[in-house]
């Protein structure tokens, strides 16, 4: 893990020392570049929304031109609160005016709003009304003055983004992969995930401009989108495009990591749970029912919930020190488990499910009393944790 943090650094080190040198005469030129900065958001992601824009108002802005934030479900109230604001300009996405799945949400793929198939198409709405110079942030990113970096690779390239998590092969369903022939493009395939979240585009340049013309014109795609068997498990949507676009087309070496760039992404303060384990499909439900406050990384969580005592037996030891740990026993055989850890269970909370309803009640499956017990603590618990009222 060491070994492989310091490779990084010294990749993306020598990577932007190059691109930096390459264009050491046009960093007055491009540093009067002003671009527009864009992200979206709907009513449940306003607080990251607010996070944002008080993230562009401390932040020197005179890298950017504007901030368009893009409307894909915000309340009367919160846009009202946003029109306040002169320093940024909202504009309302016509879902109407797109194939029915850009406003569908799916709750394999964590209901995430069109599988982002309206991201590149905002973006291209605004190459239309000749936006030339654009840098799209999630809601969710935070970033820091150090944004002319950020401008000297989108000058060089005229597209920039950074690796995510993985591979292609490992992030894009086979059936995508086929569709597109690439399933036996081994190069590819193992070329690394790019962030979707996090692009800039200079359209003066060809290369973006057929770059994004691409990314665009597949995720229009509802097949290549959602493909048919598809989850968030195995696909991501508009990212394993732009990927594969990417890579199709150039060989552009791109930074690992966002640290040297100022900007940290996924910043989730609401997302707070992390289910460690399943149970009778359990995990699932609560998953779903907490999409908006659940999170896929421990290291990100304050509060792990565990459904079976076994799993205490699997837990690192580093989250029951530093997390809340909420166990749920269902049984006496989970009782009889758990008392093989003398130690660990004094340091986690315990609850115990009452389930004497399991053969009596006929219109509750036993999974639908198991779930409204559990549901109902960990509602409880977020809320102490978030100090929502």
């Amino acid at each position: 893990m060491y070994y492989e943090f310091i490779m990084t650094f010294i990749f993306d080190l020598l990577l932007i020392i190059k691109v930096f040198m390459k264009n050491i005469l046009n960093i007055r030129e491009i540093s009067k570049t002003q671009y527009t900065l864009v992200t979206a958001s709907d009513e449940k992601h306003y607080q990251y929304l607010l996070n944002f824009i008080k993230n562009f108002h401390s932040t020197k802005i005179n890298h950017f031109k504007r901030l368009i934030i893009y409307d894909l479900g915000l309340s009367k109230s919160q846009l009202h609160q946003l029109k306040d604001n002169s320093f940024i300009e909202i504009r309302k996405f016509s879902f109407e005016n797109y194939p029915e799945f850009y406003g569908k949400r799916l709750s394999e793929h964590k209901n995430k709003i069109g599988g982002f198939a309206w991201k590149p198409e905002i973006i291209n709405l605004l190459k239309n009304d000749k936006i030339n110079h654009i840098i799209w942030l999630d809601s969710a990113t935070s970033f820091k003055n150090n944004i002319l970096l950020f401008k000297i690779f989108i000058h060089e390239y005229g597209f920039f983004s950074f690796h995510s998590t993985g591979t292609i092969k490992q992030w894009t369903h086979s059936s995508v992969l086929a569709e597109l022939k690439v399933e036996d493009n081994d190069k590819l395939l193992n070329s690394s995930n790019l962030m979707a979240g996090v692009v800039g585009f200079d359209f003066n340049k060809q290369f973006a401009r057929k770059l994004h013309s691409n990314w665009n014109e597949l995720s229009s795609r509802e097949d290549l989108i959602f493909p048919k068997n598809s989850s968030s498990s195995n696909h991501r949507h508009d990212q394993s495009l732009l990927s594969i676009v990417y890579w199709k087309s150039s060989q552009q070496k791109l930074p690992k990591k966002t640290d040297f760039f100022g900007i940290k992404i996924q910043n989730w303060p609401n997302k707070i749970l992390f289910f460690f384990d399943e149970r009778n499909g359990l995990r699932q439900k609560l998953l779903i029912e907490h999409s908006f406050n659940a999170t896929t990384t421990d290291s990100r969580c304050k509060v792990v919930v565990l459904l079976n005592p076994e799993s205490l037996s699997k837990i690192p030891l580093r989250l029951i020190l530093t997390k809340k740990i909420i166990l749920f026993i269902f049984d006496e055989m989970d009782q009889k488990y758990l008392s093989r850890y003398l130690l660990k269970k004094r340091l986690i909370t315990i609850h115990l499910i009452n389930n004497k309803y399991r053969s009596q009640n006929n219109n509750k499956t036993f999974n639908d009393l198991e779930f409204s017990e559990v549901n109902k603590i960990i509602k409880e618990e977020y809320r102490i944790m978030t100090h929502e009222k």
